[in-house]
Order: structure tokens, then sequence, then C-alpha cells
């Protein structure tokens, strides 16, 4: 029983675990509220703005007079004596010297004061209603930011997502490289590829892993700038769930700019709070020309003495004008002035550059649209080049290692197809951050193409399944005199018609064949013009250059002798042996004077695997 229960709670422990480690899923909605949440700048902006109400609030308290308490003690060492000499304050006062005695060494005094001001030539004003315009300045570009935000976090999210489908486009394509480079290099053994097929595999497999690499990089640097910009902790796991789409603008530049509410944009309206801003501070410089009056009134209790009282209250009204002061406030009324003057133009020309911007962002978005378009029909055609490419392989009109090129091909397309997509989005996330509207009111979206690759990827398998078992379908014959010059021509990997005999005993030793030895072929052919007689087998001049039929080419010699042995019932009109050669058991046939009498002597017989190669006869 305690052994139950203790495996039931690790269980439930192993159950949080694996689900503390797993990534939840982050929509954009999400990231926005974590954004307007969490985001530090924002938190900075709204507390300018808190500051910029705070200090409102100060200056609104300046209208009303304000109460103040003080209180002193002193403690002091003096004579305990005062002697006032005669008509010392004035004649005949005193009458005769007269002494005060004095046995108080310390003194206190305590009072409430009140100050109110009555007139400040408009200063209060004028400070308090620029305290209010400074405010709501504040608020705007606060307001501003957060729009800035919800642009940014929109853009790498498109982003994101675009990086995360490239990497994995990317992956699949390396993984195809992979197998087309392994093919290069199997055939390369077999003789039936040159180096510079091998090298080109091998740069597009390294090309292929540079640029995964890269993506793998960009991806996460989009990681790192979208955790910053909702303010997610490091160690958080997000999978971002959303699709791109594919969006438009149908709406002519001068409606689309027409219809742009420009004056509500924040950060234009920021500015036009600044500019009353200086306008007020002007208000502040010229209240130096005027008077300043306030009244003061206090109530004092203190320690009594033979000359103070022990309470005293008093009433003052206090005025004070400036009559000279060498141009201070001359000087500072002007300043004023052209700061709101500066102001006011660069609102005017940040007028003209709102403008402009939605302008161009239109144009950029239709320019990008196009590009997109245009990486939708190069998908397409990629897809549909890909399908060719695979039923030509049915057909034996194309090699494994093509079908692998164009599948590596539609799956970079289609990484390119939503990195187009994201940059459709970023735009429009700009624009509607520059003309202060949601995207649905312009913006006609449409799903992004998506081709069959999972279905694709079935048929290829099925297809090279198909192919490894040996199964064909009918062969295409290829006649030499219709091939021009130096054409690289792939030879079908199917069995022409032959007579039954023959085709059963070709397809009985293809079993016996080692594996390695069947593979795709690809032959180079000189075309030449038909005799008009059946091909013979010639007798070799030594030095000249001469033409054989490569059957098959091994590493070891016991491969090729199991295959000369395989198909010498077949073969005995070629006369097949085996030759060492570069490194490779070769098995031949004898030697013709051309590539079309060694392809016409081959042809009859059924054999679908084989190149025609040319030397010097020793």
């Amino acid at each position: 029983m305690r052994e139950r229960a203790l495996a039931t709670v690790l269980g439930f422990c192993l159950m949080l675990f694996c689900q503390d480690g797993q990534a939840t899923e982050l929509t954009l909605e999400q990231c926005l509220q974590r954004a307007v949440k969490h985001n530090s700048m924002l938190k900075a902006y709204e507390m300018a703005t808190d500051a910029a109400l705070n200090y409102k609030d100060s200056q609104r308290a300046s209208f009303f007079p304000n109460l103040k308490l003080r209180a002193q003690y002193s403690l002091s060492d003096q004579p305990d004596r005062i002697s006032i000499p005669r008509d010392s304050l004035a004649t005949g006062l005193p009458l005769v010297d007269t002494n005060i005695t004095n046995t108080h060494r310390d003194t206190y005094q305590m009072g409430v004061y009140l100050n109110q001001p009555i007139f400040t030539g408009g200063n209060l004003w004028h400070t308090y209603v620029r305290s209010g315009y400074q405010h709501r300045a504040a608020e705007n570009q606060a307001r501003y930011h957060k729009e800035q935000l919800t642009e940014q976090v929109k853009q790498v999210f498109a982003e994101l997502l675009a990086a995360n489908v490239r990497v994995t486009s990317l992956s699949k394509s390396l993984e195809a490289r992979k197998n087309q480079s392994r093919i290069v290099k199997d055939r390369l053994l077999e003789g039936y590829a040159n180096r510079e097929e091998l090298l080109l595999a091998g740069a597009s497999l390294s090309a292929t892993e540079a640029k995964l690499v890269q993506a793998s990089n960009h991806v996460d640097a989009l990681q790192l700038r979208l955790y910053q910009l909702i303010g997610a902790q490091p160690d958080e796991r997000f999978d971002l769930s959303g699709k791109l789409k594919k969006l438009r603008i149908d709406q002519p530049l001068d409606d689309f700019v027409r219809q742009a509410d420009l004056f509500s944009r924040p950060d234009l309206q920021a500015l036009r709070y600044r500019v009353k801003q200086r306008e007020e501070e002007v208000g502040v410089a010229r209240s130096g020309f005027f008077p300043s009056v306030s009244l003061q009134a206090g109530y004092t209790r203190q320690s009594e003495t033979s000359v103070v009282r022990p309470e005293v209250w008093s009433i003052t009204l206090n005025a004070e004008w400036s009559l000279f002061d060498w141009g201070k406030t001359v000087a500072d009324v002007r300043r004023s002035n052209a700061l709101s003057r500066q102001e006011a133009y660069s609102l005017d020309e940040s007028m003209k550059t709102a403008r402009n911007e939605v302008v161009l962002l239109w144009r950029q978005s239709r320019a990008e649209l196009g590009t997109l378009l245009e990486t939708e029909a190069q998908l397409k055609s990629a897809e549909h080049i890909a399908e060719k490419t695979l039923n030509r392989f049915l057909e034996g009109k194309a090699r494994r290692a093509d079908v692998l090129d164009a599948e590596a091909a539609l799956w970079l397309a289609l990484g390119e197809y939503h990195g187009a997509a994201a940059v459709v989005y970023g735009t429009m996330a700009s624009l509607e951050r520059a003309t202060t509207s949601a995207m649905g009111r312009w913006v006609v979206d449409e799903p992004l193409y998506q081709p069959d690759l999972e279905g694709f990827s079935q048929r290829m398998t099925k297809a090279f399944n198909h192919a490894g078992a040996g199964r064909a379908a009918k062969p295409v014959v290829i006649s030499p005199a219709l091939v021009e010059v130096g054409t690289a021509v792939t030879v079908p990997t199917m069995r022409q018609q032959a007579p039954a005999s023959s085709v059963k005993s070709a397809n009985s030793l293809k079993s016996q064949v080692p594996s390695g030895a069947v593979a795709d072929k690809k032959v180079v052919i000189m075309s030449q013009q038909g005799t008009g007689h059946s091909p013979r087998q010639q007798e070799p001049i030594a030095g000249v250059v001469m033409y054989r039929i490569q059957l098959g080419a091994f590493s070891k010699r016991e491969n090729a002798e199991l295959l000369l042995k395989a198909i010498i019932p077949e073969t005995s009109p070629l006369k097949p042996s085996i030759v060492y050669e570069d490194g490779l058991y070769r098995v031949v046939s004898a030697y013709y004077n051309s590539r079309s009498e060694a392809i016409q002597s081959i042809q009859p017989l059924g054999i679908k695997n084989y190149m025609v190669r040319a030397g010097n006869r020793p």
C-alpha cells in the first residue's frame, strides 16, 4: 500500500515537472497584452505622465494660501543687568542712569504665519496652464510609445513565425541535399558520376547548412527581441500560435491619405501641446513687467521679558515691482517667443513628415505585395517542377538526385514565401501606427498558398521504394540519331521492349547483382546519323578512339566477377570482360567504332543500366 502511494506521489511530481518544462503557446493578442503590462520602457513613459500630473497639482496649489508654523528656542550667555545711560535714547530719556535686571538666559518663540498671493502679473496662471499642457503632452507621448510597441511586437511576431518556417524548410532542404550528396558519392564510386557533380552537390550542401545556421541565429535573435518587448523572463518558453496571411490595400493612394487621421496621431498631438506649453512660457516671462502683491499674517507666542510681550500678532501687505533689471525680463520674453516659434516650425515639419510617411508606406506595401506575389509564383513553379520531376522519375526520365534537388528547391521557396509575407505584415503594422486606425479598416487579407508538401513527400517515398523494388513503368526509348552532339541524356531506368525470354532472364539476373551495381545513370551520347545497316562489332584498331559499353564498376573484383557471371547468357554478343581502370574493376564490352553502334548493340538485349565510355585502343 505504501509503495503504491509513493508511486502515485512520484508520478504526480513527474507530471508537474514535465508540465513545467513544456513551452506555452502564445498568440499575438497575448503578446500585446504582456507587452502593455510588463514593458519597462512603456512604464517609464507612464511614470513621466504621473510626474507631469503631480507637477500640475503642485502648480494649482500656488493659488491658495499656505500656512506655516515656526518655532525657535535660544540659550545665550548675557549679563544679568542691563545699564542704560541718561539721555542715551533721547534728550531726557532716561532722565537718570538706569539699571534693568535680566535673569533670563533662554528665550523661546513659536508662531503661525499665513501667506496669500494676490497679484502676480499672470505668473501663477500661465505656470498652471503650462503644467496642464505638459501633462497632456506626456500622455500623448506615452500613447505613441504604446502604439510603437504594438507595431514592434506585431513585426517581430510575424518575422518569428516566418523565421520558424524558414528553419523548418531549410532543415528539410538540408535533408534532401544530404541524400542527394550521398547518391552522387555512390554513383561516383560506381563510375557513373564525375567529380564535378560531387563538388556541385557538396557546394549545395554546404550552402544549405550555412543558411540553416544563419536562420537559427536569426530565430534566436528574434526570440530575445520578443522577450524584451513583452517583458518575459529568460527561463520562460513559448511556442508562437498563429498564421501569416496575404495582406493588401485596395484603396487608391489619394483616398487612403485622405482617410488617414493624421491629426489624431499621439506624437503630433504631443507636439501641439508642446507648442502651447511654450506659448504659456511667454506669459510667464511677461509677468516680470508687472508688480507682485501678497498678504502675510502671523501670530507669535514667545517668552515674556520686561521689554517683550508674550503674544504678538501682525498683518502685512507686501508689494514688489522690478523697475530696472538691465533688460533681463525683455530677454526672457524674447527667448520664450523664439522657443515657441521653434516648436511651431517643428510641428509643421512633423505634419509633412507624417503625411509623407503614410504615402511611402502605402507605396512600400504595394511593392512588397508584388514581391510576395512573385515569391508565391516561384513557390507554385517549384511545386510544379517537383511534381513534374517526380513523374519523370516514375517514367524513368529523371534520376533520384534530380527529385531530391527539386524537393530542396521547393522547401527553400516556401521559406522565401513566408519571409515575404512577414515583410508585408510588418509594413501594414507600420501603416496602422502611422494612420492611427485599425488595420481591419483598409486591409484585405487572404490565406497564404500552402503546397501539399506532406503529400509530395509521401509520393516521393513511395516512388523511391517502388524504384528500389525494381518495379518500373513502360520504358521510353531514346534514339541516338535524335540527340544533339554533347547533350547529356538520362537513360531510362526501365526495360525496353524485348523478347519475353530476354526480359525474363534479365529480371532473373537482377536479383543476383550485388547492391550498388544498379543505380541511376546519366550517359553522354554523341549523335551520329544512322548508317542504314544493323550495328556490328568491329575489330579494334590500335591508337584510335573507340567505345565500350560499361555494365558496372566495383571496388572489389569479387562483385565484378559476380555481375559478369550473371549477365553472360544475355550479353554474350557484347563479349563482356573485366578490366581494372582508375582503381575500379569495370565490366565492359568489346570495342565499337562509334557510340551509336554501341548503343544499338545493347538496346535489343533489354539492359537498362549501362554507360558508353570512350578511350584509345592500346
